[in-house]
């Protein structure tokens, strides 16, 4: 694990939103240089790969505004508030595809931009009834 810091010296929010803020701060680097790092702030996500009892994935089509077009991908969202990770997983599930999850099991965490962003999804598989 690595031993580096930066020391926050300030914090400035340039935008609070629905799903994100965006924050500039002001550290000190180890060799004392002064830098700024713009943060995005997100709740956080979810993403569950359901498979059917013949191996299949479930997997939705969802438009994606940035990218101005409908993405596959397996259901996903955001973490509402405080909500438990496996809680609001059974509910992307639910939500995205009607289906109702067993045998959940946590396969870890991914950061998707850590040069910038803040976000942590949570990675569920479980079983699902073939729909």
């Amino acid at each position: 694990m690595s031993t580096h810091q930066e020391i926050p010296l300030t914090s400035e929010y340039l935008y609070r939103g629905k799903i994100i803020n965006l924050r500039r701060d002001d550290v000190r680097l180890e060799n004392g240089r002064v830098t700024r790092r713009e943060v995005v702030e997100h709740n956080g996500g979810i993403a569950v790969a359901a498979l059917t009892d013949r191996n299949e994935l479930l997997m939705v089509r969802q438009l994606r505004y940035p990218y101005r077009r409908e993405v596959l991908e397996i259901p996903a969202g955001t973490r509402e508030g405080t909500e438990d990770p496996l809680a609001g997983g059974q509910r992307e599930l639910r939500e995205e595809t009607g289906a109702v999850g067993r045998d959940y099991r946590f396969l870890g965490q991914i950061y998707p931009t850590p040069g910038y962003c803040a976000e942590i999804i949570w990675l569920y598989v479980c079983r699902v009834d073939t729909i």
